[in-house]
């Protein structure tokens, strides 16, 4: 848990050479408003909405800028205090993003587990059928990853 005087972090964007500082709390709230509007756009179907509304394209800027396809310019978070590299996302949100549908937020939440990390995450925690199928993906990767290595 960070201190009250780390709870502002310096977010960077390598690619794009923005930062910001932000609260931790901000960016809490950012994704879980991005798992909840991914979880009810799949509810919709397409002749309920035949075209892209407004929500969906501010969802789609949201998703590129904390969840870029190109790793490159993920977010990196630092403190502000020592600029010692921190986790952008506490244990707590990695889970809720591993148990999410959407691929993006599920391979985010993954992203530097190991084996034994990931099989503790699936062991602990009940997973809803559409995220465990991006789950199992990351743990065969992970075993040939090992394997080879």
């Amino acid at each position: 848990m960070l201190s009250e005087s780390e709870d502002v972090l310096l977010v960077r964007w390598n690619q794009d050479k923005k930062e910001a500082m932000i609260n931790t709390q901000i960016i809490d709230a950012i994704i879980i408003l991005i798992q909840a509007y991914s979880i009810a756009k799949d509810k919709t179907t397409k002749k309920d909405m035949p075209e892209k509304s407004p929500m969906d394209l501010k969802y789609n800027e949201l998703m590129d800028i904390w969840f870029p396809i190109s790793k490159d310019n993920s977010p990196k978070a630092n403190l502000l205090t020592t600029m010692e590299e921190v986790a952008l996302f506490p244990p707590w949100l990695r889970l809720r993003m591993a148990r999410s549908d959407n691929r993006r937020l599920v391979n985010a939440a993954l992203e530097g587990l190991d084996v034994e990390q990931l099989l503790i995450l699936f062991q602990s925690f009940g997973y809803p059928k559409n995220s465990m199928k991006y789950n199992k993906s990351a743990l065969l990767f992970l075993n040939l990853k090992r394997y080879l290595q």
